[in-house]
């Protein structure tokens, strides 16, 4: 979340150098998150995936992973992006990911499109 103010500059310097325009409606920022109706259900739903994802961002791509649970957990955390980024984003990509089975994937996307897009776009 730190670094989205120091990416929108350097964006802001590119555009700037190339004489280009930039809208932080073009802006996307993309994450990771399965939601399920509590965290513990999301955190089993998860297991077998997500210590095999982990061991991959810390120890070969080199990036920390803070996973949300639920969706009250997704909006917070949305919400803490937005706010990270003084001055907003365009949209949140949401990275698919195959910790889990595919019943359980298409619920983690239900609850984002029946919980949580409607806090972010006001519907």
């Amino acid at each position: 979340m730190a670094i989205l103010r120091e990416h929108w500059k350097v964006m802001e310097s590119q555009a700037a150098a190339y004489d280009t325009g930039l809208s932080r409606d073009d802006w996307r920022v993309v994450g990771i998150m399965h939601i399920a109706e509590s965290r513990d259900e999301a955190v089993e739903d998860v297991r077998s995936g997500l210590d095999n994802y982990f061991d991959y961002a810390q120890y070969v791509a080199g990036g920390a992973v803070h996973p949300r649970r639920d969706a009250q957990d997704a909006i917070a955390k949305l919400g803490e992006l937005v706010d990270a980024s003084h001055g907003g984003i365009g949209a949140f990509l949401f990275w698919g990911q195959e910790w889990t089975t595919p019943d359980a994937r298409c619920r983690s996307y239900g609850l984002l499109a029946v919980q949580v897009m409607p806090v972010f776009q006001r519907s």
